[in-house]
């Protein structure tokens, strides 16, 4: 310790000397710079005519008005969602609840509030029960889905497999992006399932469905015995993170059990007459 007049002083060490004094002197020299570019701007626009000045000012105010427009535009090109799903309990057309790893796909309405025949509120297998066969003027055995496929009248954004056991599945879908996949906010989105099928365990490679299917819309929160869940199967706003569900009885839900049952699909004229043909192909031979 120093004495200086009469208050003691600490002294620093030549180290710490060492140390201090080119960060003091950095500093400085940043301090200093930032003054000299400000003068020198102010100098620049005080030293020309207003009538540049001002122009110099607009195309500086321009130029921050045209760089805000291009961030909000990407921010709204990159709006993302979340989604937790619950969806059960689904069976296949023998009223057997799917195993897991059966897959599924989420499909959204591109604006008529139509699934493969069927409206809001209502499920495949009701319709399929008034207007037999209508399943298989949408879906046909052994076709092949990819993400942004067409399907069932709307547009595939997610696909996955079944995962509780029990005929039931659930889980989260982050990230999803409006304006991909058809997703817009407000539409309507319907829920499928494919017994027979294994999902791939990778939903941005093609799957191949079996010759059964179920689809079910419920635009009304469900499951509410169950657990919180926010809305119906409806897309939500830019930026939310909601629960939807769409359940039977069996499940805790609100819908007829029967909503949740598969039909299967009966294969065109022409790829049965050909499976016939087939047959008897075999038969023949045999007996040859």
């Amino acid at each position: 310790m120093v004495a200086c007049g009469k208050k003691p002083v600490m002294a620093m060490s030549t180290t710490t000397m060492m140390l201090f004094l080119p960060v003091q002197a950095s500093a400085y020299a940043s301090i200093r710079r930032i003054r000299e570019l400000h003068l020198g701007m102010r100098s620049l626009l005080i030293s020309r005519p207003p009538l540049v000045r001002n122009i110099s000012l607009f195309r500086f105010m321009k130029n921050r008005l045209i760089l805000a427009v291009l961030l909000f535009s990407a921010m709204q090109a990159s709006a993302t969602l979340t989604l937790g799903y619950t969806f059960g309990v689904s069976y296949d057309s023998a009223n057997t609840y799917v195993p897991d790893g059966t897959l599924w796909a989420l499909v959204v309405d591109q604006g008529d509030n139509q699934f493969a025949g069927f409206g809001l509120n209502d499920s495949l297998y009701a319709a399929n029960q008034v207007t037999l066969g209508v399943a298989d003027s949408f879906f046909t055995a052994g076709q092949s889905i990819s993400l942004g496929n067409t399907l069932g009248g709307g547009t595939v954004f997610a696909m996955g497999g079944f995962n509780d056991g029990a005929g039931g599945t659930s889980g989260t879908l982050p990230g999803l992006t409006l304006g991909q996949y058809g997703l817009a906010a407000s539409r309507n989105f319907a829920f499928y399932w494919f017994p027979g099928a294994t999902f791939s365990g990778n939903q941005n490679n093609p799957q191949t469905i079996s010759n059964e299917v179920g689809g079910i819309h419920n635009s009304t929160a469900d499951l509410t015995p169950v657990g919180p869940f926010d809305t119906g199967m409806i897309v939500p706003a830019d930026g939310a993170d909601v629960q939807i569900g769409a359940a039977n009885i069996a499940f805790g839900g609100s819908m007829a059990n029967s909503s949740f049952q598969a039909v299967t699909l009966v294969p065109e004229p022409s790829v049965a007459l050909l499976g016939a043909f087939g047959a008897l192909g075999l038969l023949r031979r045999r007996r040859n």
